[in-house]
């Protein structure tokens, strides 16, 4: 897929190249300028974190590739030597002007000033501070960003060439969300020995979030549509969200009684996905490392264990076994090793405990930093109906009119999940 470039935004010059921002950060230069990408609260979190980093011994022949969730890699296109990439993902002002449409799979070359999207590194705000910690306690790391778009497997032959090629003797993996799958992926197609792997909120046997995402009823789809003048979130979820091969592949292997594989059993109501894809595109048949693999999942957190139809809508039934994305039972699938964290699915990467844990299990394989069994959650469940969620966010906004402390609370909201119990954000 090949689009063209757009006119710079200040948002493209914050696309820093591997290593600078961690550098700006341990070596308090360019202050207003980090101060500006991460806010003063996030620089007083990772500027001592990179201090630590910037002073650790680090082990070249141990190198941890650090493989971020869905959504969690920046995309967009190269320019020129000496102008910043055109950042797509995450550029509000490229939203604004409608080009999250360029991020479908669908579209098609625009000219001869056309170029491939490409990963633009990791988004720092979800992954910086656990590069940071992992690179204090001694491991060289390496960013392993993606274009979460496309195929699991896509993703992991592309990641499994670097581990083949790497010089490193001990190699070790670990994957926030849809990254644990890619790495799983890759171990698949490398002849690499990976000495260990980690996942952090991986849906193993799928999530409901990419359904929602599917349905427009997902809060990220949502908060994302705000932005676009001209479309709604279902026009967004039908003609973006639905051309990536990576969603149709999250969506649970097993709901009860009711296959997410057969059109049929959708609701008929709109938006839905695309039928050839929906047959085509399940949950890869993944291995798993010789006992050498660790999962970590979240729980406490209002998260949709199943679905039923309801007329003309999904229903979906909401308990506290999970991270508010992804249930305990799909993170923490039976036989493998699993610790569980009081932590959000998008805070796991973020979280200081769970970061000791992915140390300590790197190194030693079992760690005490995190429970061994899931935390005591109320039990009972509630639903909630895909209007429900479909009546969020149906407000635009205009980015240039924004204070910056509305700003950053729409950037800090964005993958905030709304569920049952939880207010919904009111209706223009």
């Amino acid at each position: 897929m090949t689009t063209s470039r757009g006119e710079v935004s200040p948002y493209d010059w914050m696309v820093w190249p591997d290593g600078a921002l961690e550098a700006a950060l341990a070596q308090d230069v360019r202050r207003r300028d980090v101060v500006a990408y991460l806010s003063e609260r996030e620089y007083a979190t990772l500027a001592p974190l990179a201090r630590a980093a910037a002073h650790a011994a680090r082990d070249p022949e141990r190198v941890a590739y650090l493989i971020p969730g869905i959504m969690g890699s920046q995309l967009g296109l190269q320019r020129n030597a000496g102008e910043p990439p055109d950042l797509l993902w995450l550029d509000p002002m490229d939203l604004q002007r409608g080009r999250l449409m360029d991020l479908s799979l669908d579209a098609v070359p625009s000219g001869a000033g056309s170029a491939p999207i490409i990963s633009l590194g990791a988004m720092p705000y979800s992954y910086l501070a656990l590069k940071l910690r992992l690179e204090a306690a001694g491991f060289t790391v390496r960013w392993a960003d993606y274009d979460w778009r496309l195929s699991i497997e896509d993703n992991g032959a592309r990641l499994a060439a670097r581990l083949t090629a790497e010089p490193a003797r001990r190699q070790y993996l670990v994957g926030h969300s849809l990254g644990g799958l890619v790495a799983r992926a890759a171990l698949a197609a490398s002849d690499a020995s990976i000495e260990r792997l980690v996942t952090l909120g991986t849906p193993h046997g799928g999530s409901f979030a990419a359904l929602q995402a599917l349905r427009a009823s997902y809060i990220t789809v949502r908060r994302i549509a705000q932005l676009d003048p001209s479309r709604s979130a279902e026009q967004l979820a039908e003609s973006v969200f639905a051309s990536f091969p990576s969603l149709y592949q999250m969506l649970p292997a097993r709901c009860g009684t009711l296959n997410l594989r057969d059109l049929r059993q959708w609701p008929d109501s709109m938006p839905r996905p695309r039928t050839d894809r929906l047959r085509e595109l399940g949950i890869p048949q993944l291995p798993w490392n010789d006992g050498r693999s660790h999962c970590i999942a979240g729980s406490g957190f209002d998260t949709v264990a199943r679905v039923t139809v309801d007329g003309r809508q999904f229903r979906y039934h909401i308990t506290r076994d999970g991270d508010g994305t992804v249930p305990c039972e799909s993170a923490a699938p039976t036989g493998q090793p699993v610790r569980y964290a009081s932590t959000m699915h998008g805070e796991l990467p973020r979280d200081a405990a769970v970061a000791q844990a992915v140390i300590d299990l790197l190194d030693a394989g079992r760690t005490q930093a995190l429970f061994d069994s899931p935390p005591n959650v109320p039990a009972g469940s509630r639903s909630v109906l895909d209007a429900e969620l479909q009546s969020a966010c149906r407000n635009k906004l205009n980015w240039a009119t924004l204070a910056p402390a509305e700003r950053r609370d729409w950037f800090a909201s964005l993958n905030q999940p709304v569920a049952a119990g939880s207010p919904l954000e009111p209706s223009a």
